[in-house]
């Protein structure tokens, strides 16, 4: 009789759970494994329901990302490294992004995704999908386009159900702070007209490693190969060149950890000093000025943590400049950081660097005067456009010097 008993408990507290009543309800259970063993033979009904309340459980986790201006950002950037061949982001790489994982309870999240693990022997993983993400991305350029890139997203939970036309329309509530159902249905040409983020499962499983974190699975070694000092920024009187460098190292935001509401933080790297003297990348003569140096290896930097974009210093920020002794007095030079683009210059967007020099720096940008673009060991998540400061083939080719970085 007892053992009776405690089986309709348990029915009644599977039946609680499966309908989705509350979220109390769902994450008082403590047999999870019970649970997704006991789902997989109920009718297919149930099945769908299982799937959308968990969907619902794990978007409310989430709402707190969506008061982030730049969280949508994120997701597009990260939808469109296309790491299983479609426009998707698994929201398990968003809980494992530290800018982001502060803000929201992911031991919680990550209980919601495992309801999706071991289901008759199979792992499966919530994603976030973009349909026709390059039409609504050309929009986004092109406003007479007429797609609807709206502040408030509309979210779509897809459960599995290929039959069904068209699926509700969700818009998250700011009072409760929740998903909040808007009335509206959407079909194919409603996901044409606008922007919709699919909550689904993901067809492909765990790449292991995703484009979440921009990883490049192993530590950089980069140098200079070659050098060209054009002007040697030095008196006849006062002889040989003395080319200098002096470096640090920073986040993408110029923070700590990369996190923003963290302090601004500089990190050594190989040619970091407190000596405004820097390090001495060669010693040249007036007579070799203009004359290129080929395969001159000068290491920069060995062993660079470059793994996670948001959270290693994936930046080298750098002067190289033509070092004077006493009296030269302080030059604040130093190297600008497109990571952080929106950004001041005094709230993250510089690295101010002082050196004991006359002169201006090298390789400077030619507008504003007194910096150069960081060298960046993981490009993955730089705006449109940066590429190229990556420090497999970074260059630079201005009036005074010329030289290029390679890794090795």
């Amino acid at each position: 009789m007892r053992k009776t008993f405690l089986m309709a408990i348990s029915a009644i507290c599977l039946f609680i759970f499966l309908t989705g009543c509350t979220k109390e309800a769902a994450t008082s259970v403590t047999d999870l494994a019970e649970i997704k063993k006991s789902i997989t033979k109920q009718p297919i009904e149930q099945q769908y329901v299982y799937v959308r309340d968990n969907f619902k459980k794990i978007m409310n986790e989430l709402a707190p990302l969506f008061k982030d201006p730049g969280f949508m950002d994120y997701l597009r950037s990260e939808a469109a490294k296309k790491f299983d061949g479609d426009y998707n982001v698994l929201i398990k790489t968003i809980i494992m992004n530290p800018m982001y994982t502060q803000k929201i309870n992911a031991t919680k999240i990550q209980f919601f995704l495992d309801a999706f693990k071991g289901l008759d022997g199979e792992d499966y993983y919530p994603q976030i999908y973009f349909p026709f993400f390059e039409k609504h991305q050309a929009a986004k350029n092109n406003v007479a386009s007429g797609s609807n890139l709206v502040d408030n997203q509309e979210v779509v939970l897809y459960d599995g159900n290929e039959s069904a036309p068209s699926f509700p329309v969700y818009q998250y509530d700011d009072i409760t702070d929740s998903l909040a159902a808007t009335g509206i249905y959407a079909d194919e040409p409603y996901a044409l007209a606008n922007e919709l983020l699919i909550i689904s499962l993901n067809e492909t499983g765990d790449p292991g490693v995703t484009g979440g974190t921009g990883q490049t699975q192993a530590n950089i070694n980069f140098r200079i190969q070659n050098l060209n000092v054009k002007d040697g920024k030095e008196s006849w009187v006062a002889g040989a060149s003395e080319v200098h460098i002096r470096a640090w190292g920073q986040t993408w935001n110029h923070r700590q950890y990369g996190y923003p509401n963290s302090a601004f933080v500089d990190y050594n790297v190989l040619r970091s000093t407190s000596n405004k003297k820097g390090h001495e990348i060669k010693k040249i003569p007036r007579s070799e000025i203009g004359y290129p140096i080929f395969n001159i290896n000068y290491v920069l930097q060995t062993n660079w943590k470059v793994d996670d974009y948001y959270y290693d210093p994936i930046a080298y920020a750098y002067v190289i400049f033509e070092y004077d002794a006493f009296p030269a007095g302080d030059k604040i030079m130093g190297s600008r950081l497109p990571s952080c683009l929106g950004c001041t210059l005094t709230g993250g967007g510089y690295s101010n660097i002082t050196c004991l020099s006359f002169n201006s720096p090298y390789g400077k940008l030619d507008v504003p005067g007194t910096e150069n673009y960081a060298i960046y060991g993981n490009v993955s998540n730089l705006p449109a456009g940066f590429s190229h400061l990556k420090s497999q083939g970074y260059s630079i080719n201005t009036i005074d010097i010329e030289f290029n970085t390679v890794e090795y």
